[in-house]
């Protein structure tokens, strides 16, 4: 019987599916967090007036805010190419003519 098999093959692509498509919300996430910095106005920088113009500059002037969004960036680049590794070694464990490379990347 080769359904166990196949059921586990199934679930490791699976598993790096769902990591790919938390991804994808984590960068829509961060896109929404940083338009919405671009134009929220609230404060004056710490650095001196940004808008003279308005009464006030935009949040992605504070540096506080500024860390968030570069932490939530950086999560999310980082969380991308471990999915590229992780897909690369899937790769490399199903398809290489190396038996020590496939057994490495299992």
């Amino acid at each position: 019987h080769q359904g166990l098999r196949y059921m586990f093959s199934m679930m490791n692509s699976a598993r790096l599916m769902v990591g790919v498509q938390g991804l994808g919300l984590g960068h829509a996430a961060y896109q929404t967090a940083l338009g919405f910095a671009r134009e929220r106005i609230q404060g004056r920088s710490v650095a001196g007036i940004q808008e003279p113009d308005k009464p006030a500059d935009t949040i992605l002037v504070h540096p506080d805010v500024r860390r968030m969004l570069l932490t939530q960036k950086a999560l999310v680049e980082g969380g991308r190419a471990l999915a590229m590794w992780v897909g690369l070694q899937l790769d490399i464990s199903e398809r290489s003519k190396d038996d020590t490379a496939r057994e490495q990347a299992s």
